[in-house]
């Protein structure tokens, strides 16, 4: 497997996250308690927001919108996702590239939030990795299927805590969709442009779904 200039940053600055000096056990500890109450506190919103719910689609998205932008470092994962590319895009393409990137994770996973009202979210602890990250791990119940797990990856950028990873049954989503959007960017001669109009074409096609 090749891996990428951006896949060396992302694990650089992870390292350096965990590995500070001087931290005692006592403040992650207190970081992971936070963290899963962070989380429990996220997953409890979405189900009195957004679980089952009847409003129009504009609404929906809208609800959404907030819960994302308060619980996740968008910036960040975009920024992560795009990978060595990012330093080679101009300010006007970062720009449109994220707020595109924005649009597509709406599109992408508010009707998943919504089907919480057939499944429940079982937080049952947090890991610290350091005084600034931790892992939270969690179960997704649901009716019919066996339990599904999820793990939140929070950091405290800007003294918030902020979800900056999802790992489904071991599969990084930050993971996934760099490889993904590499893959785009390569197809399109290696102009981020290419990934941000096939962001936009993806966005366009799952509204239409729900329409």
């Amino acid at each position: 497997m090749r891996i990428t200039r951006g896949a060396i940053s992302l694990t650089v600055f992870l390292f350096f996250i965990v590995s500070t000096p001087g931290l005692s056990q006592a403040a992650g500890d207190e970081f992971a308690d936070g963290a899963h109450q962070f989380i429990q506190t996220l997953a409890d919103r979405a189900v009195n927001s957004l679980a089952g719910d009847k409003n129009s689609s504009a609404e929906q998205q809208k609800r959404f919108r907030k819960l994302l932008n308060d619980n996740f470092d968008v910036r960040l994962l975009g920024k992560w996702a795009l990978g060595r590319h990012w330093r080679k895009a101009t300010k006007i393409e970062r720009a449109e590239y994220l707020a595109q990137f924005e649009e597509f994770l709406i599109a992408t996973y508010s009707k998943r939030f919504r089907q919480l009202t057939t499944e429940k979210i079982n937080v049952a602890s947090a890991t610290s990795r350091s005084s600034r990250l931790a892992i939270v791990h969690s179960r997704l119940i649901r009716e019919s299927n066996k339990p599904v797990r999820i793990d939140w990856r929070v950091a405290y950028p800007r003294g918030k805590y902020k979800i900056v990873d999802i790992i489904v049954e071991g599969i990084s989503m930050l993971q996934t969709q760099r490889s993904e959007f590499g893959s785009v960017i390569r197809q399109n001669g290696g102009k981020v442009s290419g990934l941000t109009a096939a962001l936009h074409d993806k966005t366009e096609s799952l509204k239409k779904r729900r329409k």
